[in-house]
Parts: structure tokens; C-alpha cells; sequence
């Protein structure tokens, strides 16, 4: 067989390049929405029940610094809202003031007015919250954190907050 009529049975048609091109383009696509949904549900946390929240945008003004913001001062780093809260943190907001630690590294701050900050080793996370009929609603002012509503109970210096089955233990700070 002679070297041009090897490349002519090897050669392949446009027609069947231009099916070829298709099918990588649909599989491509088909790969950047599968991984589109992922995100979504891996980013969405455990939202509430109503999905909207306006009260949260800019910075609020503590009438306290239990929080350890110069002049009570919580900076907020956005406006995303997936669970809601009152205004006001809610009728039980004052009982759950103060710091909690759940760990070496882990504290969470309650301004007993609905603001309050997670403080790490790493970084500091921002949320609004809300303590009504011993539930604890968390949303926190950026996307990566996940925003939940907890079942709580205080005894003594203990914070227990559950969710899905799940208890974490907090113990007061002084």
C-alpha cells in the first residue's frame, strides 16, 4: 500500500470530525453543570425554612462590646441571608450572651442583640442570630460559613445546640 492511500483510509471525514466536536462539547457542558450543582449544595449548608432576610446589610452598632469590637463595632462582610432572623435577636437573645467555647481554638460570641462573631485560630466569621423558643439561628454574614438552626438548652455554664441528631457542647467563658 502506498503512503497516500494509507493516510486516505486513515483520514477521517469532516462530517465525522464535526460529530466528534459535538460530542465533546455536549460532554463538557454536561460536566460543568453536574459540577455547577455541586457547588450549589455543597455551598447552600443547611438553610432554613423561608429562605430571606433583609435586616443584616452594613454594620450594626452594639449597644455593648461584649463582643471586643473597638466602640461595639461588628464589621459585616455581606449581605447573604439563607435562614431568617428577627431585628433584634429574638425574645431569648440575652440568654445566650457571652463567650462560648466549643473548643482549644473555637469561640462564639453573643452580643445578646442578635449580632455576634465566631472567633478561630484562623479567621473571625461575622453572623446575626436569633434565640427564640429554644431555637438558635445562626446566619452568618459570609457564603462559606453555613448558616443552621440549632435546638439549644443552657444549664449552668453549658451551651448544648443540636442539629440533625448532633449535639455540640459549649462551655462559658468568664
Amino acid at each position: 500500500m502506498k503512503h497516500t492511500e494509507q493516510n486516505a483510509a486513515s483520514a477521517v471525514s469532516p462530517e465525522k470530525k464535526q460529530s466528534q466536536k459535538y460530542v465533546v462539547i455536549g460532554v463538557l457542558a454536561v460536566l460543568a453543570v453536574i459540577i455547577v450543582v455541586a457547588l450549589v449544595v455543597l455551598l447552600r449548608g443547611c438553610s432554613g425554612p423561608s429562605g430571606t432576610n433583609g435586616n443584616y446589610e452594613g454594620s450594626f452598632t452594639s449597644p455593648n462590646s461584649v463582643l471586643g469590637y473597638s466602640n461595639g463595632q461588628i464589621p459585616t462582610t455581606g449581605n447573604r441571608h439563607d435562614v431568617t432572623v428577627t431585628g433584634d435577636g429574638g425574645p431569648d437573645a440575652m440568654e445566650v450572651m457571652g463567650n462560648w467555647r466549643i473548643d482549644e481554638v473555637t469561640v462564639y460570641k453573643f452580643d445578646g442583640y442578635g449580632r455576634g462573631v465566631m472567633l478561630t485560630n484562623v479567621d473571625n466569621y461575622t453572623f446575626a442570630y436569633s434565640a427564640i423558643n429554644g431555637h438558635l439561628i445562626i446566619d452568618f454574614d459570609v457564603d462559606n460559613a453555613m448558616d443552621c438552626d440549632y435546638t439549644y438548652k443552657i444549664s449552668g455554664d453549658n451551651l448544648t445546640i443540636t442539629r440533625g441528631g448532633k449535639d455540640f457542647k459549649f462551655t462559658k467563658e468568664s
